[in-house]
């Protein structure tokens, strides 16, 4: 769906009136929605759906997975108590096993990751070749 910049401009205003103490607040963003779904202004779905994107959008921002091989000895709570230290307005933390990973780890932040899984070094190396 195509937006225009004033449909554009108005959502970015309302995730902004949605945003308490740098996070998303679900109640403040359900009341806008259903203020802005009762009074349908012009483009309210391309608003609505914009809207939608960036609280989206700030949450996978203060989420975190950690992606491991085999189950860590604490439960990942040490990788977790370093992005904490890191990343401390995390919403989300999980760890997850993943055996196809053959040994290592994935972190993802966001949209930020850190791979020095035996994975992907053999993809890294497959691309030098």
């Amino acid at each position: 769906m195509k937006i225009n910049r004033e449909s554009r401009n108005i959502a970015k205003r309302l995730f902004l009136l949605c945003r308490k103490d740098g996070r998303v607040d679900a109640a403040a963003a359900r009341l806008i929605v259903s203020e802005v779904a009762a009074r349908k202004p012009r483009n309210y779905l391309a608003i609505l759906t914009r809207l939608a994107r960036l609280v989206e959008i700030d949450l996978n921002e203060r989420s975190a997975v950690v992606e491991t091989a085999a189950p860590l000895a604490d439960g990942g709570a040490a990788v977790l108590a370093a992005l904490d230290a890191e990343f401390p307005d995390l919403a989300d933390r999980q760890v997850v096993t993943r055996p196809e990973l053959l040994g290592g780890l994935k972190i993802r932040v966001g949209s930020r990751v850190w791979d020095v899984s035996v994975s992907g070094r053999l993809a890294e190396l497959a691309q030098q070749f």
